[in-house]
């Protein structure tokens, strides 16, 4: 799973270093919350689904000027895992995502708009596990091999500058945009830390 992230980080840096530095005008870092496919996710035996279910979420974007107004934003982010993430000790999950949009800017907002892969990984630890069954219990076996889900998504969002070095962000994902039954959505909100092109004017 270390790996994955490792390579996924590595791309991205990678892209943000593939073309010259003076088009480069910000790398920023976000923190912030998620609520990931809510409505998804069935939370109790009684059929209750997700609804505000934040999770802990980092993020590192560039910003590629096209001109003035346009510009390319690569990001990637991921979610830190929690205790309500899988609802099961037996159970380690970690999403995150690469995401490519691109941003209209007027004045202090930033309107953006793209698509990218939203990557879930899942490892169990193996044996078995008590579960209800009816009016009893019963074992179950847990899974001892890991596995990873990759969706297609549509990001969309917008955010504002208060400060030369601050903003926030609102970002929505929709997950299975053609799909009336499966189709779904994560939101996010996140303060931003702007480098701006410090780390590479002289």
């Amino acid at each position: 799973m270390s790996t994955t992230v490792i390579k996924s980080a590595i791309v991205l840096l990678s892209f943000l270093t593939f073309t010259t530095q003076a088009s480069w005008n910000d790398i920023n870092f976000s923190a912030g919350i998620m609520d990931p496919m809510v409505g998804q996710i069935q939370t109790s035996a009684s059929g209750d689904t997700n609804k505000m279910d934040f999770k802990p979420l980092l993020e590192i974007s560039g910003s590629y000027a096209l001109n003035e107004s346009w510009h390319l934003i690569p990001s990637f982010g991921f979610m830190l895992p929690g205790d309500t993430d899988t609802r099961d000790d037996n159970i380690t999950k970690l999403s995150y995502y690469l995401l490519a949009n691109g941003a209209y800017l007027w004045n202090d907002f930033s309107f953006r708009a793209g698509t990218g892969l939203y990557i879930t990984y899942i490892k169990g630890s193996g044996g078995t596990e008590s579960l209800p069954n009816g009016l009893g219990v019963d074992s179950f076996p847990v899974p001892d091999e890991s596995a990873n889900t990759t969706n297609i998504v549509l990001s969309g969002g917008a955010s504002y500058k208060f400060h030369e070095n601050f903003s926030t962000k609102f970002e929505t994902m929709l997950f299975n945009a053609l799909s009336s039954r499966n189709k779904a959505v994560s939101y996010s909100l996140v303060a931003t830390y702007h480098f701006n092109d410090s780390l590479w004017s002289k």
